[in-house]
């Protein structure tokens, strides 16, 4: 067994494993990536780095990528997000990447002079969670995952009709060429009270308009009130042209609700939830901002009516937040992840545990 750096060349066949390999949970699943390995994370990072375990026939059995970017943490500085950990059921594969993959991480640490790592964990899927978070015992050359703060992941099924009135008072534009360099002081000003937040600029909006597949002007919502100032703003973003989710199993609870939803559909009241099998279709809620629970109310309903009777939105809603928890009238399942920041054993902390009033900021759709 070695460890290796992942690279371009070899992105057929670490798409292959990776794919391969199923996320546990409430509801099981596979990660496709159609456009190829690297191509979802590209269009939103620079900079990625990843690492791969292969044995001694060169078959892949675990990987892992490192998205490089600058963000805002008391100062600019530069962070990773390790997300696509996959490894094989392979006993000696296992034990050899928990044993060396320490030593991996702290060298891309070194030569890209990272200055924080950061991860996620489904907190429902018991297999990850007890692994990295609750292991049996901990040795010296195994990480420490601190937890920085737990966060929802909501998906969004539908709308009740009649039980509550989105707000009327406001009135939704489009992004356009006009009103973007507005749209990017209002995301500078919301991101002073954000941490891990991007650099919001208008080169960054045009930037993203012009990588993100499939992502385009007119989905940008922008919020006014009545003096005409942004007061909101949402960007539902239908990533499966680099990124899909395949179903493969649910658990009882959401089979039953499944099963409940063909009926509820039916009548026009929910969306349809994807049968075993098949590709959940779905609208991220990128660039999601509100100055109050009311304003995101009445994006969450214009957007909703993006989809069709397949397609639903996820988005993301931190523990302790009030703006963005889910309205009374919206139809929602959620699983709840965990935020971490990754330390070397001994490793000091530069900050503990997030409040409730400091929200990160990050595109759900790419981790």
């Amino acid at each position: 067994m070695y460890i290796q750096a992942g690279s371009s060349d070899q992105d057929a066949k670490i798409k292959d494993f990776f794919e391969h390999i199923r996320i546990e949970g409430d509801i099981q699943y596979h990660v496709l990536r159609p456009a190829g390995f690297f191509a979802h994370a590209a269009q939103n990072f620079k900079e990625q780095e990843s690492i791969i375990l292969k044995d001694n026939e060169a078959n892949i059995h675990g990987c892992l990528s490192l998205n490089i970017r600058e963000a805002d943490i008391n100062g600019w500085q530069r962070v990773a997000w390790a997300t696509d950990l996959r490894l094989s059921s392979d006993r000696k594969a296992v034990l050899y990447w928990f044993d060396n993959f320490l030593e991996e991480i702290k060298k891309i640490r070194k030569e890209k002079n990272l200055d924080h790592i950061f991860s996620f964990i489904n907190k429902t899927n018991l297999i990850a969670f007890n692994t990295f978070i609750r292991p049996r015992s901990l040795r010296n050359n195994h990480p420490r995952f601190h937890l920085l703060t737990n966060f929802y992941r909501i998906n969004v099924h539908s709308k009740i009709p009649f039980i509550s009135k989105p707000l009327s008072s406001l009135r939704i534009r489009s992004l356009d060429d006009n009103n973007i360099e507005a749209l990017s002081r209002y995301l500078q000003r919301k991101a002073k009270l954000n941490i891990m937040s991007y650099r919001y600029s208008v080169e960054l909006l045009q930037e993203r308009l012009a990588n993100w597949q499939n992502f385009n002007k007119e989905n940008f919502l922008i919020a006014y009130d009545a003096k005409g100032n942004i007061v909101g703003c949402v960007a539902p973003w239908n990533a499966k042209q680099t990124q899909r989710y395949q179903i493969e199993k649910y658990s009882d609870f959401y089979e039953n609700m499944r099963q409940l939803s063909r009926i509820t559909a039916s009548a026009g009241i929910t969306k349809n939830l994807p049968i075993p099998g098949m590709a959940s279709d779905f609208y991220f809620l990128t660039h999601l901002r509100a100055d109050n629970s009311y304003i995101f109310h009445r994006l969450l309903h214009e957007c909703l009516e993006f989809c069709n009777d397949y397609q639903h939105l996820v988005y993301s809603s931190f523990e302790g937040d009030r703006i963005f928890k889910p309205p009374k009238d919206i139809v929602y399942t959620r699983s709840k992840f965990g935020l971490y920041l990754v330390l070397g054993p001994g490793e000091d902390l530069p900050f503990t545990h997030l409040s409730t009033e400091t929200i990160p900021d990050f595109e759900i759709a790419f981790l």
